[in-house]
């Protein structure tokens, strides 16, 4: 895993204001504010209002699977966590 995946996982996994502003600096908010967003480093690889379709295409991509975090931007409609 690289230094900058290892980075944005620590800080998505902490989650509370730290994500909050790793999200806003990416402009996320003003994009996404009430979905899941799927991130490889820094970029947004797909994102849906729906945790499990949006889950269901990253899972389908055996590759990305290690590369991928999911979180949500604003409020948590359900809250989950994957270990692969």
């Amino acid at each position: 895993m690289s230094a900058m995946r290892r980075q944005v996982r620590e800080i998505v996994l902490r989650g509370g204001k730290e994500e909050e502003e790793l999200l806003e600096a990416l402009g996320l908010h003003s994009k996404f504010l009430g979905q899941y967003v799927a991130l490889r480093e820094f970029n947004v690889v797909d994102h849906d209002a729906n945790l499990y379709r949006l889950a269901e295409r990253i899972f389908a991509d055996t590759k990305a699977q290690d590369e991928v975090i999911i979180t949500n931007v604003g409020k948590p409609k359900r809250m989950i966590t994957i270990e692969v």
